[in-house]
């Protein structure tokens, strides 16, 4: 199980911004840069953002999978107690010594 996954997908997004930002200033054409140059920049950082949200998409998708997992695995515990094959699950919770 991958753990910690909504900072590794907010700090994609967060990426993904800072490029939208540095996009947005060089579309103003501010800059020294040749045309073809900032053609070829702008591209290249749509590109990564491209690549960042795909990655972010892939983290979303590991988180879903897995929080479907952990229901499914919690269906089944909750199924072989209701029909008596098995113990409940009472966590951390220490024996009596009865």
């Amino acid at each position: 199980m991958i753990r910690n996954l909504s900072p590794r997908i907010k700090r994609l997004e967060t990426l993904s911004a800072g490029l939208a930002r540095e996009i947005a200033c060089w579309r103003e054409g501010m800059d020294p840069a040749l045309y073809l140059e900032r053609v070829a920049y702008l591209s290249a950082l749509k590109r990564a953002i491209a690549g960042l949200e795909e990655a972010r998409l892939v983290l979303a998708g590991i988180g879903l999978r897995q929080r479907q997992q952990a229901q499914e695995r919690a269906r089944e515990r909750e199924q072989r107690v209701t029909f008596g094959e098995g113990e409940p699950d009472l966590g951390d919770i220490p024996p009596t010594g009865d």
